[in-house]
């Protein structure tokens, strides 16, 4: 049985990645890194707060044990993970926006689209309803429509899927476990939301990002 020390080793590997980022732009005065760290932490942060307060007060899903329970309902490790995780989702932004790696634009969306065909073949045989994906895929499109390049938006899109999977396997592992259950069950939802929202806080990251920046990023002829 999973207790709540498992979200607090979530908590702890996101913050323990994210303490540091900020003490390093800081001193190195990257002061676009440190903004946009700050501003998509807080925000993935504060946007769990709501959600996790929605659902759990609906009674759409609950936690069995946290060291806090903030509103008597949510587990502070949540929107501490949620917060770290942003600072870390905003230092890896700047790792994509400079990387010498240029995928294939036309691989990365046929991957991702047979990702998202075999996800949608195992929704439909399983009868399990989905409709959160009404709201974020706009969102993800939008997002994708905002990276300036296509190798920004190649990488983008493998990052999108790759923390899609790592959801689904995660939720798996802890819903297993016991620690939180869905009223109706776990479903492909959820991770296929979080891919969406990865690329609306990309598309986000690059309409914060100073404009002249965006000028080295020509798009490239795709491969």
């Amino acid at each position: 049985m999973m207790s709540g020390e498992h979200l607090a080793w979530l908590a702890l590997v996101a913050m323990g990645g994210a303490i540091p980022l900020l003490l390093w732009s800081w001193l190195k005065k990257k002061d676009t890194l440190l903004r946009n760290a700050l501003i998509i932490g807080g925000l993935a942060g504060g946007l769990d707060i709501i959600v996790e307060s929605i659902g759990t007060f609906n009674k759409l899903w609950t936690y069995e044990k946290s060291a806090y329970f903030l509103f008597g309902h949510v587990p502070i490790e949540l929107p501490l993970m949620f917060f770290g995780a942003g600072v870390l989702f905003a230092g890896v932004h700047a790792m994509l926006a400079h990387s010498p790696w240029s995928p294939s634009l036309r691989l990365a969306q046929g991957a991702v689209l047979a990702l998202g065909v075999a996800v949608y073949a195992w929704w439909i045989g399983s009868g399990d309803d989905i409709t959160m994906l009404v709201v974020t895929v706009p969102l993800g499109f939008w997002g994708y429509e905002q990276l300036p390049s296509k190798r920004i938006q190649s990488l983008s899109l493998l990052l999108a899927a790759a923390i899609g999977l790592l959801d689904y396997f995660l939720e798996a592992w802890i819903v297993g476990a016991g620690n939180y259950g869905y009223t109706s069950g776990f479903t492909p939802e959820t991770p296929l939301t979080y891919a969406m929202l990865i690329l609306m806080l990309l598309g986000l990251l690059e309409r914060l990002r100073p404009k002249v920046e965006h000028a080295e990023f020509r798009d490239e002829p795709d491969h």
